[in-house]
């Protein structure tokens, strides 16, 4: 996912074509599985960073995504995958990135 987001340059296409459906910002869309994954982050610190890369790429390319991952609960799950993560740098480095860019950076 990180890598077809990336290459895919502005992002009003990526919010005119992906975001306005209910699959990518819905409870059970893809950013909620995606959050789902990093609350696994203690028994499953490396998809819990996967999860957490591809947020990312979501979360800096939509502001959208921005405003509607707070409905998901995201907070609590970064932070909790950050305190997981002290053992784990990738998935500490992509929470860190994560609460940064979610304004909640400490």
């Amino acid at each position: 996912l990180v890598k077809p987001l990336d290459a895919m340059g502005g992002t009003d296409v990526f919010e005119d074509q992906c975001l306005a459906d209910e699959e990518w910002a819905g409870e059970d869309g893809f950013l909620s599985v995606l959050l789902k994954e990093m609350n696994q982050a203690t028994s499953r610190p490396h998809d819990a960073y996967l999860a957490g890369k591809s947020i990312k790429t979501i979360l800096e390319n939509s502001s959208r995504m921005r405003s509607n991952v707070s409905q998901l609960e995201a907070t609590r799950i970064i932070l909790d995958a950050q305190t997981v993560g002290k053992g784990y740098p990738l998935l500490n480095n992509v929470s860190e990135s994560l609460l940064e860019i979610l304004g909640e950076a400490k």
